[in-house]
């Protein structure tokens, strides 16, 4: 807002017509569904109800090897997966799919996809209410890695789960809008 459209009233006048009100933490880039999903994942306190989450998809695999065939679809589809950041110094299990990847989470920093594609594997669970996957060989923490990947995405957001059914469920949960807590 501009000092003219902050010493207006115009706040008072949109509340007047507002059903409900939603205040925002962080940074939506163009698309408050996402948005409030990354949110919801990463803290499972922050539920989101009532949000039609019609853009971000989710699919689960047991192997990697599958999940590498459905990211070379995927990416014939003008998905853009954005891979974690591997160790210099050891080979990681997400080498092999640097062949399907835009780059990885450190590579794509300040940048925007339309449709991203991120994977949360068995690494991940959760430590309370906030989503963890400690530090990698590579000396980054999983779950900011992720975070820098999963909020590159614009309009579309794809969540590809390898052998985690809690996060396969909470990502469910989340895009049903907890009906099942009901």
């Amino acid at each position: 807002m501009n000092a003219k459209e902050k010493n207006s009233n115009s706040i008072e006048l949109i509340k007047d017509y507002v059903i409900k009100e939603y205040k925002i933490k962080g940074r939506i880039r163009a698309n408050k569904e996402i948005y409030f999903f990354v949110d919801n994942l990463f803290d499972k306190s922050h539920k989101h109800m009532e949000m039609n989450y019609e853009n971000v998809y989710l699919t689960k695999f047991k192997t990697y090897k599958d999940t590498e065939t459905f990211l070379k679809y995927l990416k014939r589809q003008g998905w853009n997966f954005i891979n974690y950041t591997p160790s210099i110094y050891r080979d990681s299990i997400f080498t092999r799919l640097n062949s399907v990847s835009l780059g990885n989470s450190h590579q794509v920093i300040g940048q925007e996809f339309e449709k991203v594609a991120v994977i949360i594997d068995a690494k991940f669970n959760y430590i309370g209410d906030r989503l963890d996957a400690g530090i990698w060989d590579s000396g980054n923490y999983g779950a900011q890695m992720l975070y820098q990947a999963i909020t590159r995405a614009k309009t579309s957001l794809f969540v590809i789960i390898i052998n985690n059914d809690i996060l396969f469920d909470q990502c469910m949960d989340i895009i049903n809008n907890y009906k099942n807590d009901v």
